[in-house]
């Protein structure tokens, strides 16, 4: 964890000084098949820009990369047996005399097919995180920040049911957007410290359920108006008093959509905020 801190602490100094610490010097561009079963994804970044998004072909990987090989190295392992990719960087702190330098910074782009049944785990210490995954094949999703923004949006159904959707920010804005076409069953959501956006919109096949947690920060969630929806809201009254919420009922602890005993599928909510505002909303 200490090691984590200090890390972050010389990343951001680093930013603030010079608006990036790497001058895109060097330029990967390569490409990987998997033709059947299933693709193991690890992303392990230390500070980057990170998109993701469908290659739009069905067995194609092609990953990019722009930095500069002086202060960092950027790994890419590709096992067609074992039918994995690994993403990792390693770098040295920025020379005083070079951090007045105005560079664009390390920058990661993957494309995945939509074809293979893939299991996504990506770990960052520090940066901006933009990811599409509409229209692929995921099997689980796990995705965890320690400083940063993070977007994910599912804008076509997923194609498979999505077993784990672990989303994991310790400080920063946390966008997620059409969570319906993620064919999730369970979900876990958390923000230690910042904004968050959940939009469940989409085609949700089945009955699901979700924990989102926030500490520190405002919560806005959005769900689809044919979705019978129950949710459980625990706050911290002294900063957050007791409130109605339109198109819900209160009974008990639990707050209850106007159709939930009329909806084809149903969604269950537990929701902590410890400081900040929760909104909930249906269109």
């Amino acid at each position: 964890m200490y090691r984590q801190l200090a890390q972050i602490t010389l990343i951001l100094v680093f930013f603030t000084v010079s608006g990036s610490i790497f001058a895109a010097e060097r330029d990967i561009n390569e490409n990987f098949n998997v033709k059947n079963g299933t693709l193991d994804i690890n992303i392990d970044i230390i500070a980057a820009e990170l998109t993701i998004i469908p290659s739009g072909k069905k067995s194609e990987i092609n990953v990019t990369a722009e930095y500069d090989d002086k202060y960092c190295e950027i790994g890419i392992e590709f096992s067609k047996n074992a039918k994995t990719l690994n993403i990792r960087d390693k770098y040295e702190p920025v020379p005083r005399h070079d951090r007045d330098r105005h560079t664009e910074g390390v920058k990661i782009t993957v494309k995945l097919p939509y074809d293979p049944e893939i299991d996504l785990n990506v770990e960052c210490i520090a940066g901006g995180i933009d990811i599409q995954l509409g229209g692929l094949s995921l099997k689980n999703v796990d995705i965890e920040l320690i400083a940063g923004d993070l977007t994910i949006d599912f804008d076509k159904p997923n194609r498979i049911t999505l077993g784990t959707f672990d989303i994991d920010c310790k400080a920063g804005n946390l966008n997620l957007k059409n969570l319906g076409n993620a064919h999730f069953s369970d979900a876990r959501i958390n923000n230690n410290a910042g904004n968050m956006s959940v939009d469940f919109s989409g085609d949700i096949r089945d009955d699901a359920s979700a924990d989102i947690d926030i500490n520190v920060g405002e919560m806005d969630i959005t769900i689809p108006k044919k979705l019978g929806t129950k949710m459980n809201i625990s706050q911290v009254t002294f900063f957050n008093p007791e409130k109605n919420y339109k198109n819900f009922d209160k009974k008990g602890s639990n707050y209850y959509s106007d159709n939930y005993g009329n909806s084809d599928n149903l969604l269950s909510l537990d929701i902590s905020s410890t400081l900040g505002d929760v909104d909930v909303r249906m269109k």
